[in-house]
């Protein structure tokens, strides 16, 4: 073979090399197109007794909550979020659940304990596939509740022969030892999503924030004790964003309830179902590539819409006992639905003390709760909740009546026979 061909020779195998690796990046693109998307992480943080209206992000001036303030920005706010019980215990089982304490069984925040065969968040991602963890601030999510149902790696860790039951808010771990555990069991290596409940209890009753913030909110230790917990979840987020997680991570932030704060007599929460303890704070936070229409969701929701909801955003089945809603159309689309009902109660009065239960029904504009002497209020031209209109409004009252009725059971009023409206 004379040199002259050789120009032809090394073109036609340069050419070969050239269709070969072509055919090699389209297969390979073949592939990645036919593999699975990665499936996004959940981070769902819950912090205790925290009202929305001493949030900056909800139009509160005399405070700083950044990192609160950044989710808010980064996704959706929901205005009108509800615990149907203002008690730790409970409505952290109505949100891991997704069922309202009537059916879980789960009223007070000891001596009630959840159903293993319960499905919760926890054990129906794990069966997804996930890594379950979760980090808790307070006693009274003690795993000898049953929350612990599904995660794997469950910090608790307290010690229980100082304390009696009764006394189990007192024992407690601050913000910033939560953090620390949870970006401990966040750097461990894993091949899986993960899903990690954070819980946060520093505003919780008695207030003692640490310096700086004792400082500077000492006129309102309250809202010292949110600041630091903002500053810690801080810690945890930069965290997110510097290994580059925060972008794949749904990120759903909730109060449990809110606080009493002297309002309608109560200083703390637990004994009244009045908007102060019922009002919590709720966002949602999609990961990347989750269109939403939504910045700012005004409908009324309950928090036992939040377990269901999360599942359809992250396309997982919900389980078939599940009360509360899917909204996830709502909250990523627009898309017009009905919310559950925000039904509220408190057992606490009746197991304690041997007082009468409370239970209550809202809607938009009225507010009823099933008292011994039933009280209803136009939340539209009395948002604090202070000029009842039971005995002026016997319609509105005998509607609210007979939804909570249909929804829930009988009522105080159907025992105490018709009421008497001058």
């Amino acid at each position: 073979m004379g040199s002259r061909h050789l120009p032809h020779i090394v073109l036609r195998c340069v050419s070969g090399f050239i269709l070969l690796g072509a055919l090699n990046s389209v297969s390979a693109a073949q592939k990645a197109a036919s593999r699975p998307s990665p499936r996004p992480n959940l981070l769902l943080v819950t912090i205790d007794t925290l009202r929305p209206d001493h949030l900056h992000c909800y139009s509160y001036d005399q405070i700083q909550t950044p990192s609160i303030d950044s989710l808010a920005s980064d996704g959706i706010l929901f205005e009108q979020a509800y615990t149907p019980v203002p008690i730790t215990l409970p409505s952290h089982t109505v949100m891991l659940t997704g069922t309202y304490p009537i059916m879980s069984g789960m009223h007070d925040f000891s001596g009630n304990n959840l159903n293993p065969e319960q499905a919760t968040l926890a054990t129906v991602l794990r069966a997804r596939g996930y890594d379950t963890g979760a980090v808790i601030a307070a006693a009274v999510l003690d795993r000898r509740f049953g929350l612990n149902h599904g995660f794997d790696f469950y910090y608790d860790h307290f010690n229980f022969s100082r304390l009696s039951e009764s006394n189990l808010d007192f024992m407690e771990r601050p913000a910033n030892e939560v953090i620390d555990q949870a970006l401990k069991w966040l750097a461990k290596p894993r091949q899986r999503p993960f899903f990690l409940w954070v819980h946060l209890y520093d505003p919780h009753h008695p207030y003692h924030p640490p310096a700086p913030f004792s400082e500077t909110y000492k006129a309102n230790l309250y809202d010292g004790e949110i600041a630091f917990a903002d500053a810690q979840l801080g810690r945890l987020l930069g965290y997110l964003k510097q290994r580059r997680m925060y972008d794949q991570t749904v990120i759903a932030l909730a109060g449990d309830h809110g606080e009493g704060l002297g309002e309608h007599g109560e200083k703390t929460h637990g004994f009244f179902i009045y908007n102060t303890t019922l009002h919590v704070p709720l966002i949602l936070k999609p990961s990347a590539g989750m269109k939403f229409t939504n910045r700012v969701v005004k409908k009324d929701v309950s928090l036992v819409d939040l377990m269901p909801t999360l599942l359809g955003v992250l396309n997982a089945p919900i389980p078939a006992k599940v009360q509360g809603k899917n909204l996830s159309a709502m909250v990523l689309r627009g898309s017009e639905m009905e919310t559950s009902p925000l039904y509220s109660e408190t057992y606490l009065p009746r197991i304690h003390f041997n007082w009468s239960e409370l239970r209550g029904a809202e809607n938009v504009r009225y507010h009823f709760i099933d008292a011994p002497k039933p009280e209803l209020y136009d939340l539209a031209s009395d948002p604090g909740e202070t000029q009842n209109l039971a005995e002026r409004d016997g319609t509105r009252l005998a509607d609210l009546t007979r939804r909570l009725e249909a929804a829930f059971g009988p009522t105080m009023a159907a025992n105490r026979g018709p009421t008497q409206v001058n």
